[in-house]
């Protein structure tokens, strides 16, 4: 099980994990959480240092998405 980021909120309070996507080169991690009725977040990860990088709140979640080809934008 990965650890969890000392700022996270307990496992039941978490909203669920939509969406993933890697970056092109692999090196990044990005997230979507919540759903349509529940907040959630647009979360990024450095997929080597395990390091959560940026995360964008949202007031409901996204159910998917993607990043670019260049990997500037999500």
């Amino acid at each position: 099980a990965a650890a969890a980021v000392a700022d996270d909120p307990p496992a039941p309070d978490r909203p669920p994990v939509r969406a993933l996507a890697f970056t092109p080169d692999g090196a990044r991690l990005v997230a979507a959480t919540g759903n349509t009725t529940r907040a959630g977040a647009v979360v990024a990860w450095d997929v080597a240092g395990r390091k959560r990088l940026w995360s964008v709140p949202r007031a409901a979640g996204l159910a998917a998405l993607s990043v670019a080809p260049d990997g500037t934008v999500v």
